[in-house]
């Protein structure tokens, strides 16, 4: 896992359903544990408690195959979870939106550098080192070239 600051700081703790700790027979495996657990309280203190679900922790050791039955367990408990709570729906309409948003983004991201490509943004950021157009005149300007469609 790293840095368990690291961890938390890239968002993990706030999208994980269940926490695997493999290789828990490695030295400080139990230490990986302990940081998940500890964060997993503090977790109403930083608003990244959901619903009253609280993400089991489940030890495996892969190369001794422990742990496994328990991790199919909790991903099923989990999956319960969802169902009883509407929660499989809501989760699968914010991936869709997730989803919409990325293929907007890269849409427009695509027009977006086609159009700086061409003789008018060439112009208008000449005109704005010179002095006689603003930046945002000249990207309004730009902006009505740019038809999203």
């Amino acid at each position: 896992m790293g840095d368990a600051v690291q961890a938390n700081k890239a968002g993990l703790m706030e999208v994980a359903d269940v926490f695997v700790v493999n290789k828990a027979d490695r030295p400080g495996g139990w230490l990986t544990r302990r940081d998940i657990e500890l964060m997993l309280d503090l977790s109403h203190v930083t608003g990244a408690e959901r619903d009253g679900y609280r993400p089991p922790i489940i030890s495996t050791t892969a190369t001794e195959q422990t742990g496994i039955a328990e991790l199919i367990d909790a991903i099923a408990e989990h999956r319960r979870w969802l169902r009883t709570n509407g929660q499989i729906l809501n989760r699968r309409v914010e991936r869709a939106r997730f989803e919409l948003a990325s293929r907007i983004d890269q849409r427009i991201d695509q027009r977006l550098r086609s159009l700086l490509a061409t003789p008018s943004a060439e112009a208008a950021a000449t005109d704005i080192a010179n002095g006689t157009q603003s930046p945002v005149a000249a990207a309004a300007d730009l902006l009505e070239q740019l038809r999203l469609r």
